[in-house]
């Protein structure tokens, strides 16, 4: 049984896929489903397991949108078996007529932040509507249950972000702003983020904005160091083609 006995670890970004297709069957954004969601799926129970083996108290699913798109049933099943475990976090078409409705749904089955996903490895380009009007009622939703927006996106949206914050300036700016690390691959593509962060300062929560962007100096200088080690590493455990 899990147990543990100093600070509370949690995963803040893991996926779960579940084998069963046909009560959740897939339904990526950009109709092309993840590389990773068919090689190296985790299921529900599984994903408990290696939990307890890294030490990880709690996970926030993120909805796959690269498997599922913006049927979140999975990650609020997960969540509505396992509340001690895993809290979740939503993805619904902004632009739709009812995305509104859809964001008090999932909110309603217990799922505490919601992520708009505007660019990836099946979606390369950055998506054009990140501040489109038709994504205002969300956004207005969204502050008005006041649960936190991340952002999946490239540096080129950056600009549209900024007018949003604008807008809306009561959706967690600081939370939004955490995607970037994750998003920033190399060096000049971090200082760019960087230098736009410089110029268009945040003034609700500085100091989370400052370790997101130390976390993107940080991964930036381990990637570059450790990237071929790491890749001859896996290799290695991987062991001889078949």
């Amino acid at each position: 049984m899990w147990q543990y006995n100093h600070a509370m670890t949690i995963d803040s970004h893991p996926h779960v896929i579940s084998t069963d297709t046909a009560r959740y069957p897939n339904a990526p954004v950009g109709g092309h489903k993840s590389d990773w969601s068919h090689e190296r799926p985790v299921s529900v129970e599984p994903m408990i397991a290696a939990m307890d083996q890294a030490g990880i108290a709690k996970s926030a699913l993120v909805q796959a949108s690269t498997c599922y798109g913006h049927d979140n049933s999975l990650i609020a099943d997960a969540v509505a078996a396992h509340p001690d475990r895993f809290t979740g976090v939503f993805s619904v078409d902004v632009l739709a007529p009812d995305a509104p409705e859809k964001i008090r749904h999932w909110v309603g089955r217990h799922l505490t932040g919601m992520r708009l996903f505007t660019a990836g490895s099946t979606m390369p380009n950055q998506a054009d509507w990140v501040d489109d009007p038709r994504s205002f009622p969300a956004w207005e939703c969204a502050s008005e249950l006041g649960i936190p927006v991340c952002m999946q996106m490239t540096v080129k949206a950056l600009p549209q972000l900024v007018r949003m914050l604008e807008r809306f300036p009561k959706n967690a700016p600081p939370r939004i702003i955490e995607a970037v690390p994750a998003l920033c691959g190399d060096a000049e593509f971090a200082e760019e983020a960087i230098a736009f962060l410089d110029a268009h300062p945040i003034n609700s929560g500085p100091r989370r904005v400052a370790q997101s962007v130390e976390r993107l100096r940080v991964n930036v200088a381990f990637g570059s160091r450790e990237r071929s080690g790491l890749a001859g590493s896996l290799r290695a455990a991987a062991g001889p083609a078949a």
